[in-house]
């Protein structure tokens, strides 16, 4: 059976996001972008960022010019109330899956934004890698997440001695999951049983000096790697190359 089709779909929101120059070896090292949301005040980011949004959804209550808006054709603007009780980013991502089931694939999300600000906006973000429907990479203004599920086995390059990796569960699995790690100066057989397995761990000295690449391999449960802007990841999902 031939394995599904994915498109890289690009998420800009509102809050805080890396400056476009830290991210530019992701998009070097990551398919090339086949659509582009931009909920709210994302919007702002998405243009800063050199990016065409496919769609701009949201309240707009936080664009901080609403000019911004008229350089658009309304056919691409989805405008939902203020009082809703879902954030534009979750609007953002159930649109992302929509677009994608109609085009017969499966989305591979980037997450640009929601960093900062309102901690229930944030722990809203983080709360959806539990939901089925959910980003794969995070880019916050100092870290990137990424959402390992089951059966995901990675390799990550470019990662400096001092440079920190934590890996989390996801709210789901506060105390579920395997997850194996070969490279790290603590690894897996060291994590933690509950909660966060790993806080500010970092790659090998014999690692670091060999320039080899951090392996990890999930087994069991959803797990999220966080890590530099200036880590490369390369990562197996069931056969399906990312």
């Amino acid at each position: 059976m031939q394995n599904p089709k994915k498109i890289h779909i690009v998420i800009f929101t509102g809050g805080l996001s890396p400056d476009y120059e830290k991210t530019l070896l992701y998009w070097k090292t990551h398919p090339q972008v086949d659509y582009v949301i931009a909920a709210d005040s994302g919007l702002e980011t998405c243009i800063m960022y050199g990016f065409n949004p496919c769609v701009i959804l949201g309240d707009f209550d936080s664009i901080s010019d609403m000019s911004v808006l008229d350089a658009f054709n309304d056919d691409i603007k989805v405008s939902y109330p203020r009082d809703k009780d879902y954030t534009d980013t979750e609007l953002a991502i159930e649109k992302a899956y929509e677009i994608s089931s109609a085009m017969g694939a499966l989305p591979f999300i980037t997450l640009v934004g929601g960093d900062g600000g309102r901690v229930d906006h944030f722990l809203s973000i983080y709360d959806s890698f539990s939901s089925e429907h959910h980003p794969d990479v995070w880019l916050c203004r100092e870290q990137i997440l990424y959402f390992f599920s089951d059966g995901t086995e990675a390799e990550v390059n470019g990662l400096k001695k001092d440079d920190v990796v934590s890996v989390s569960r996801t709210t789901a699995g506060y105390s579920r999951g395997k997850f194996f790690s070969e490279g790290l100066e603590w690894e897996s057989e060291l994590f933690r049983k509950e909660g966060m397995p790993s806080l500010s761990n970092r790659i090998s000295s014999e690692y670091a000096k060999g320039r080899m690449p951090v392996r990890i391999s999930v087994q069991e449960g959803d797990f999220i790697l966080i890590l530099p802007h200036g880590a490369v990841v390369t990562q197996v999902v069931r056969g399906l190359q990312i």
